[in-house]
């Protein structure tokens, strides 16, 4: 993981100085009377931290009402992936028909899919579906264990990122979706118009992932956003911390959220970056491994 992602750019490549004062002044102004409804199709996390489970926190935390699709059940813990089993293919797509008839989603947030009948069976659903929909391709565990096979990746983005508004990768992923590392700032952006080219409409790289043990700490977190039009670093303070299970799943999640509730694209992730920042500020070592992120409310001018 390249080491030179983690270190702050020069002011032209950040970009975007937005106040979170004003966003978030204007984002309550505009709520919707009612909780959106948000799905969540992802994996369930035993550990309470990352999937579904902090899925629901997020959403319900920024103003949504999640219902769940599971695709996975996991036997973990904050050290490990023990186990994973999957509900059958008719369970899934029971679920999905008797959501829909009752709880239709104004957004859609997709995880962890994990083998072929999954993507396909949640690619038809995406068909018809005409809300947001935000994929965070969960395809490699924070030890390097790959979730999806070659053959399942390229099915995710033949038929899963076509339909989606934001696909949100870390750089991790990113690089697994490319086929090379990702050593350098440019190399992000070329890898941004790479994955719009597979026919997302938007793409959020997540530098978290750029800082490793012993290498040098950053000062920022920075993530680059790309829809083809506009593009730009998106910079939050970093906290140095362990405790950041499930923050990808968070960020998704809150950006799909936040989306349901009428915000644009680009404001929806300054805001859930925002959301999560202060998660991270705020989260708890529960176990002996890596805490999970807190979940608070919408964050403020100080975040």
């Amino acid at each position: 993981i390249p080491r030179g992602l983690g270190r702050a750019m020069a002011p032209s490549r950040l970009a975007i100085a937005l106040s979170l004062q004003t966003l978030t002044s204007a984002w309550c102004s505009t709520s919707p009377p009612a909780r959106p409804i948000v799905w969540t199709i992802a994996g369930s996390d035993s550990g309470g931290g990352a999937g579904m489970q902090a899925d629901l926190h997020a959403i319900h935390a920024l103003g949504g009402h999640g219902c769940t699709v599971v695709t996975a059940l996991t036997a973990q813990n904050s050290h490990e992936v023990r186990m994973v089993e999957y509900p059958s293919l008719e369970l899934l797509r029971t679920t999905v028909s008797v959501l829909a008839e009752d709880l239709p989603a104004r957004a859609v947030k997709l995880g962890m899919l994990g083998r072929a009948d999954v993507i396909d069976e949640i690619a038809a659903f995406l068909k018809d579906f005409c809300g947001s929909v935000v994929c965070d391709p969960v395809m490699v565990t924070t030890s390097g264990t790959r979730l999806l096979d070659e053959a399942d990746t390229a099915l995710l983005t033949s038929k899963i990122f076509p339909r989606s508004t934001l696909v949100t990768p870390n750089l991790v992923e990113a690089a697994v979706l490319v086929g090379r590392v990702i050593g350098s700032p440019s190399a992000v952006e070329v890898c941004a118009a790479e994955l719009l080219a597979m026919g997302c409409g938007a793409v959020l790289i997540k530098g978290g992932h750029a800082y490793h043990e012993g290498g040098p700490q950053p000062s920022v977190s920075q993530d680059y956003f790309s829809d083809g039009k506009c593009s730009c670093w998106i910079s939050s303070e970093w906290v140095a911390t362990s405790n950041t299970h499930g923050t990808g799943c968070s960020l998704s999640a809150a950006i799909a959220t936040l989306l349901a509730r009428g915000s644009s694209l680009l404001d929806a992730i300054v805001l859930a970056k925002a959301y999560v920042t202060t998660g991270i500020k705020q989260a708890e070592q529960l176990g002996s491994g890596p805490g999970p992120v807190a979940h608070t409310g919408p964050p403020d001018s100080a975040t």
